[in-house]
């Protein structure tokens, strides 16, 4: 899909045009647009698309807490305005997006005809470890020129004006 919508998952709705639509909102809303002979249907239709491949694709995962973390979980989501299952669902999806993506299995060499170069996800100084050295890339020194020179009009000097100093230093 080429369109990315905002899907409320607990509810089965899309933000189209500003409206939470469920699936059942947006087919009324292109027939009645057919019945209008209104035929610029395509988002709409991506909107109910995309709403149907992100139901479908969903995955039911059961958590079990204490008593204490439950209820520490439902204050939160309170205070959050959500709900627990919301809650979690955003909470496992800011942890997944903090974690780097799982290593890929090798390709056999033999297998493997274009070998793309590794995305480069963070510029450390440390030193790379032996695991990282085959990926590690050098960074070059900053190049040492002398600092410019500034020309100025005599006449836009005042008397107690200085254009050296510290003023161009920074």
């Amino acid at each position: 899909m080429d369109r990315s919508f905002q899907v409320d998952i607990d509810q089965g709705k899309v933000l189209y045009q500003g409206e939470w639509c469920s699936a059942r909102d947006l087919a009324e809303k292109i027939r009645q647009m057919l019945e209008k002979q209104d035929f610029r249907i395509a988002s709409a239709g991506l909107a109910l698309e995309y709403l149907q491949k992100t139901l479908q694709s969903l995955r039911v995962f059961q958590v079990k807490l204490t008593g204490e973390e439950a209820l520490l979980l439902e204050q939160h989501a309170a205070r959050a305005a959500i709900s627990p299952e919301a809650f979690l669902r955003q909470a496992a999806q800011a942890y997944l997006a903090a974690l780097s993506p799982p290593e890929q299995p090798a390709i056999p060499t033999s297998a493997a005809s274009v070998t793309a170069a590794p995305a480069i996800s963070a510029i450390t100084t440390e030193p790379a470890t032996p695991q990282d050295a085959s990926r590690a890339v050098e960074l070059k020194t900053k190049k040492s020129e002398p600092a410019a020179k500034v020309l100025v009009d005599p006449s836009l000097l005042g008397a107690d004006q200085q254009i050296e100093g510290e003023w161009f230093k920074k």
